[in-house]
């Protein structure tokens, strides 16, 4: 370009530039250029890649209590970033300490498996808690 002439605005679209884009590849396009002395150039434009990575989602266990001779079937969890309407409608929860004859003390939570809706833009990690088997009275 000549020193005088200049591209001060473009347009610039994606169909990945909305917050509900699923993860994936998605074109970059560019038109309409603007600018001083740009009728002496024959303007070609060149589209380029947005890529929408998975975003983190932790789903984390909830601490529970039981007394000894009881059973304990978890089912409480929560969730730290998830975006739009998606949603963990049921994870897998288990414990040694669930079941009746589990002494007293602390047993881990674990949570794995989580199910739901558009769970596949996330990289998930789990979170454990604690279920503390107490005394009978």
């Amino acid at each position: 370009m000549a020193e005088s002439d200049a591209v001060t605005c473009e347009t610039i679209t994606s169909i990945g530039s909305v917050a509900t884009a699923a993860v994936g590849s998605y074109d970059i396009l560019i038109s309409n250029a603007a600018g001083t002395g740009l009728s002496n150039y024959e303007i070609t434009y060149t589209k380029k890649t947005l890529t929408v990575g998975q975003k983190a989602l932790e789903v984390i266990a909830v601490d529970q209590n039981k007394e000894y001779g009881s059973l304990y079937g978890g089912t409480g969890f929560t969730t730290v970033d998830l975006a739009n309407s998606d949603g963990v409608t049921s994870a897998t929860i288990t414990s040694t300490g669930s079941v009746a004859t589990a002494a007293v003390g602390s047993y881990d939570i674990l949570i794995s498996n989580a199910a739901g809706t558009g769970l596949s833009n996330y990289e998930i990690t789990y979170t454990k808690k604690t279920l503390t088997v107490g005394q009978k009275a």
